[in-house]
């Protein structure tokens, strides 16, 4: 190949891949998921097949819930709910930083989940009495 021809490939990838994306944006698609309560007591209950109890903790893109044995994550992967069950085994360690808690899980398909909060010690707390973390050290 020479290199003008490599040159137009690589150009008319870019727009295919520029004009794809900005189609998606523009149809609607590229939003993210809007979670509301309800869905996603649904979808959890769906999942764990059994009742989901409680008020959810709400995160800028998450629903927690506290479930018998751990939490249930219901989040936004773009346009689509996710829902995920994390038992207190799965937890490695709890990290609390400026606007977020970290999650290290033992898993692979998932090793970290960072919920974005503006007061990740009441986060912690919460995770707390879902077993699932440390008590924080008094503030």
């Amino acid at each position: 190949m020479s290199g003008i021809t490599l040159l137009a490939y690589a150009f008319f990838v870019a727009a295919g891949i520029g004009g794809i994306a900005y189609l998606l944006h523009r149809t609607g698609h590229g939003r993210p998921a809007v979670l509301e309560e309800a869905e996603a007591r649904r979808l959890l209950q769906e999942r764990t097949g059994g009742p989901v109890a409680g008020p959810p903790f709400v995160t800028e893109a998450a629903l927690l819930f506290a479930l018998e044995d751990g939490i249930g994550v219901v989040r936004a992967q773009g346009r689509f709910p996710l829902v995920r069950v994390i038992g207190k085994e799965d937890v490695r360690d709890v990290q609390a930083r400026a606007r977020r808690l970290t999650l290290r899980l033992r898993g692979f398909d998932d090793p970290r989940l960072v919920l974005r909060t503006d007061d990740p010690e009441s986060l912690r707390d919460w995770l707390a009495a879902a077993g699932l973390a440390e008590e924080a050290e008094p503030r």
